[in-house]
């Protein structure tokens, strides 16, 4: 089971960040923006990719953390017009185990004991465990003990705090206020989210002259992209370097041999990944370099294509689908032989309607583009924006 909902933030940010385990992450705020809400919208996005998670609440008993999750999921559902399931019921219900702290120490130790207890008593082996409320003095050597969770378990541990965590720690994610909404900001993301419910602010909050596209501009895909963006009233920038046939060269910037190094990736390493071989040309390392840039600059990636079955996408286009992979960048790929819109969800593909809701998004894709690819093209600004052309 796996669904995608746009509309939480965790979602945008963290696709698959249920496969990263090992890993320790924190959700940082001043105390009454929502730090608890969010860790809530985490534990869905997990359940509902088929995760084990253990919630542990320091300050709230287990009825309550019990009705957060069903209000949040509510507004998820009523935000994106779902209609509950008893699919997604049965994982809420089977899939989580939430345990509360009050009036005791959430020692690391005791976590651990917990961890063992549950795996010995009720079978309950975790692939996230969540701590909210551990407020502490972080530092490198804390960070070092409390990872031994993760990796001693195998799963991925968040904990929420209002305390500060040491710049080293790279799974962040940080609640600010700016007047009346809540900013949730991960490295140089940052995604408005409505107050309360902390889900993204979309479709009509977020207008086309906000949004950037990045591309190539090459025949096909690309320069149709560039195309629809700016009958929609989009930006778009197109990256080229000296010799780079474009079919649409508005707003090109060409890169130069310095600007194209940064992406230097061998073509040895794109083709094991890609499990094909290409012709080792020149020109080809450049068109690599050009697609790191252009996935580089964005929070979401669409791309026009098709999808093979060991889940790369066909020719140098699927590059870019999996760098967006990699980098945990939420990525679509409509599949022109399938003439569906899917989603990568970590683990696999699975068939989902895209929306822009990021300022910074790139598009790319098959040089062969099909009646079919045009109109997926069309129909997501359409959608995303609520406007025809």
């Amino acid at each position: 089971m796996s669904h995608f909902f746009s509309t939480n933030p965790v979602s945008q940010i963290y696709p698959q960040f249920c496969g990263e385990k090992g890993q320790l992450g924190f959700v940082v705020s001043t105390p009454g923006i929502g730090k608890s809400t969010l860790c809530t919208l985490i534990g869905l996005e997990s359940l509902l990719s088929a995760y084990m998670v253990l919630h542990i609440s320091i300050n709230n008993p287990q009825q309550a953390v019990r009705v957060r999750y069903e209000q949040s999921l509510g507004h998820i559902l009523e935000a994106e017009s779902v209609t509950e399931s008893v699919e997604v019921r049965k994982a809420l219900e089977s899939q989580r185990l939430i345990h509360a702290v009050i009036g005791r120490s959430c020692s690391m130790p005791y976590v651990q004991e917990k961890i063992l207890l549950f795996k010995e008593l009720l079978e309950f082996v975790p692939d996230i465990v969540i701590i909210d409320g551990l407020d502490q003095d972080w530092n490198d050597e804390q960070i070092k003990r409390w990872k031994q969770i993760a990796t001693e378990h195998d799963c991925m541990v968040w904990i929420s705090t209002a305390s500060s965590v040491p710049k080293t720690v790279s799974h962040v994610l940080k609640l600010t206020e700016d007047n009346q909404n809540v900013l949730l900001q991960h490295h140089e993301t940052r995604i408005p989210l409505a107050p309360t419910t902390l889900l993204c602010k979309t479709g009509p909050h977020l207008s086309t002259d906000e949004v950037t596209l990045f591309s190539g501009g090459t025949m096909g895909a690309e320069a149709f992209f560039g195309q629809t963006a700016e009958r929609f009233g989009v930006r778009d920038i197109n990256f080229t370097f000296e010799g780079h046939e474009q079919k649409r060269s508005v707003n090109a910037s060409l890169l130069s041999a310095k600007e194209l190094n940064v992406g230097a990736t061998s073509l040895s390493y794109v083709s094991r990944v890609l499990n094909r071989t290409w012709t080792r040309t020149e020109n080809l390392q450049k068109v690599v370099q050009v697609l790191w840039h252009i996935v580089s600059h964005a929070d979401q990636v669409f791309v026009v294509g098709t999808i093979q079955p060991d889940n790369t996408v066909h020719g140098g286009t699927g590059w870019s689908v999996e760098l967006a992979k990699r980098w945990h960048k939420p990525v679509w790929v409509f599949d022109q032989t399938k003439e569906d819109w899917f989603h990568w969800t970590g683990t696999n593909w699975i068939s989902d309607k895209p929306r822009i809701t990021a300022r910074n998004i790139a598009g790319s894709g098959t040089r062969f583009l099909n009646h079919a690819g045009k109109q997926a093209i069309v129909n997501l600004f359409r959608d995303s924006f609520n406007q025809s052309i």
